[in-house]
């Protein structure tokens, strides 16, 4: 007979959710080292409030070491991203969900990893080796000891692929919304193994819009373990 838990893991598996990403800068005075960039997509991102300002909640898995970023007696900036459903978004929530957890895999390849023309492409490639070699040998995959370094998924990005706002807050450029906020602090609350934020959203950015298309897709959506895109409205 199936737990509670494995009820409710099942029930939310049916709803489906923004794949939105977080990303921040650890070093306030700097953009120069791609490697002070961080970032994890969320699982929930929301509307708040509209008054006395704008304002979206999120939540966070602990132990993070994106939460050790913001957490700070002064506001830290962050942008929240709305991906467009495509193969590239795919890739990059994927990309950002995988965490420190990989972080051993990204340093042990790096010298392949860097010299490639796609990092992106050549991590993933790499990760897919592994996992079917340990299909192949019907092992488990050693448990990683939580967090031993952080995650640095902008090295693995091209130029091109991200911009900063105000000269401080990294922003991905495949991004049909942008929300720029501000962490307000001690508002934070630990519920559980997770962490639920609220910050005010200071400026949005719309980095894929043309000016003269107006068309709207839903952004990247994930359910049932996989991504989907908004297809039809329902009348």
């Amino acid at each position: 007979m199936a737990t509670i838990k494995e009820k409710f893991i099942g029930g939310m598996r049916q709803i489906a959710n923004q794949a939105m990403i977080l990303t921040t800068n650890s070093n306030k005075t700097s953009i120069a080292n791609s490697k002070d960039l961080r970032g994890v997509t969320l699982s929930s991102c929301v509307s708040l409030a509209v008054k006395p300002y704008p304002m979206l909640q999120f939540n966070l898995m602990k132990p993070s070491f994106t939460s050790n970023v913001l957490h700070s007696n002064q506001p830290h900036r962050i942008a929240l991203h709305s991906l467009p459903p495509t193969e590239k978004s795919t890739k990059l929530a994927k990309l950002f969900s995988k965490g420190a957890n990989i972080q051993p895999i990204i340093n042990s390849t790096w010298d392949q990893i860097e010299s490639s023309k796609n990092k992106l492409k050549t991590l993933f490639d790499e990760l897919d080796k592994k996992e079917k070699l340990i299909n192949k040998e019907k092992t488990k995959i050693p448990e990683i000891k939580h967090l031993v370094t952080p995650f640095e998924p902008f090295t693995l990005l091209q130029k091109e692929d991200y911009g900063f706002y105000d000269n401080e807050v990294p922003f991905l450029t495949n991004s049909n919304v942008v929300f720029i906020c501000e962490t307000i602090p001690k508002l934070q609350f630990r519920v559980g193994d997770h962490e639920i934020w609220c910050v005010k959203v200071i400026d949005v950015l719309h980095p894929l819009v043309d000016k003269n298309d107006d068309k709207i897709d839903g952004g990247l959506l994930y359910c049932n373990k996989d991504f989907h895109s908004l297809n039809k409205t329902c009348i």
